[in-house]
């Protein structure tokens, strides 16, 4: 069983810090959209400078009780797939609508989410957002997020 986690005083001196607080398991996990930022992709060899936007998710574990995971959308046709995927899981696109980039509007958004662990980078990562028709959010919360 491991240790309930605990608060610091402002002075403390933290013998054995958890420097690795991304322990999580890949898997699915419910998210909620906390954060929406907009930017600028300045180009690569395969996509063209485009717009982009930043989406911050916090992700609901047991194991880890506060994780947010940010994900980049470039605004190019390329990525339609994972635009749709995003907008379907968080419930502001029914499937064979047209895609409408609704950004501001998935704020406070929840759904589930797959996310795993980039061996490249070390960095968890959301690889796919799920359907909710098939992933929807699990009843032991009520539908709820529960933070």
């Amino acid at each position: 069983m491991s240790e309930p986690q605990r608060t610091y005083d402002w002075n403390e001196q933290v013998e054995k810090p958890n420097e690795n607080p991304t322990s999580l398991l890949d898997g699915e996990y419910q998210f909620l959209v906390v954060k929406f930022e907009r930017g600028e992709y300045s180009g690569g060899p395969k996509i063209p400078a485009c717009l982009k936007a930043i989406i911050t998710c916090e992700i609901f574990s047991e194991s880890v009780p506060s994780l947010q995971i940010k994900t980049t959308f470039l605004m190019h046709q390329a990525f339609d797939w994972k635009m749709c995927s995003f907008f379907k899981s968080i419930g502001l696109r029914k499937k064979d609508d047209p895609l409408v980039l609704s950004w501001d509007k998935a704020i406070g958004g929840r759904g589930m989410c797959r996310v795993e662990n980039n061996k490249k980078t070390g960095y968890l990562e959301i690889k796919h957002f799920l359907d909710p028709e098939t992933h929807p959010i699990p009843s032991v919360f009520g539908g709820d997020v529960p933070f």
